[in-house]
């Protein structure tokens, strides 16, 4: 046990893997927060999802935080594939309740899809993708930045959840989890601040490698 040391922890859990008992050995060893990826309140899309979890578990586990003292944060993704506009403003209703029983909500807008994942088989099932879709030839659409993704990232978009219906959302989130305090509007500058820099810096990285890139290669191949 680390007890002993009296270090303070974090850690990420799943909902149907702990109980009281062990938050409270977890507690007793120095655990102050617990994160939870509950994705979305929707049963119907936990279960499209194969997260394998139900509301109810999450939430006793929520309730059981309370009880000893543990900070809770909990995570969230709007635009899961099939996601209709009406189950996101549900769970941003969701949110809402529970604003004042959960520490952090830590929310994430438009579905991030990843080469190789059930995600992009399901996406090309769907039609979503195009069958001759390929990652290598795959850029960075420029209205991700409208997510603040600076990545290069494909972002589900769905004619139901556009990118600009996805910014709505996050825009609305922003608003409900906060009462835009100064100290809100500082990290919100310094984030926007550091995600022009990003927007700027990254292309010119990119050029970089390639240019070094395309000199190497050219001075090889004369060898």
């Amino acid at each position: 046990m680390i007890k002993p040391y009296n270090l303070l922890w974090e850690c990420e859990v799943r909902a149907d893997t702990v109980d009281y008992d062990l938050l409270a050995t977890m507690k007793d060893a120095g655990c102050f927060y617990v994160d939870i990826g509950m994705e979305t309140s929707n049963e119907r899309l936990l279960r499209s999802i194969a997260k394998k979890i139900t509301v109810p578990q999450v939430e006793n586990v929520l309730h059981w935080c309370r009880e000893l003292g543990i900070r809770t944060k909990l995570f969230f993704i709007y635009g899961h594939l099939g996601e209709t506009y009406e189950e996101c403003k549900n769970d941003m209703a969701y949110v809402k309740k529970h604003r004042k029983e959960i520490d952090v909500f830590a929310n994430s807008v438009g579905l991030r899809v990843y080469p190789g994942t059930s995600l992009e088989k399901r996406m090309k099932s769907a039609g979503i993708l195009p069958a001759k879709f390929s990652w290598a030839q795959f850029t960075r659409p420029k209205r991700n930045l409208l997510l603040m993704e600076m990545g290069d990232v494909l972002i589900l978009e769905q004619q139901q959840l556009p990118i600009t219906r996805l910014l709505g959302i996050s825009l609305r989130l922003d608003l409900q989890l906060t009462n835009l305090s100064p100290e809100y509007m500082r990290r919100f500058i310094v984030n926007l601040v550091k995600t022009l820099y990003r927007s700027i810096t990254y292309p010119l990285r990119q050029l970089h490698h390639s240019v070094v890139r395309n000199f190497s290669t050219t001075l090889i191949s004369k060898l």
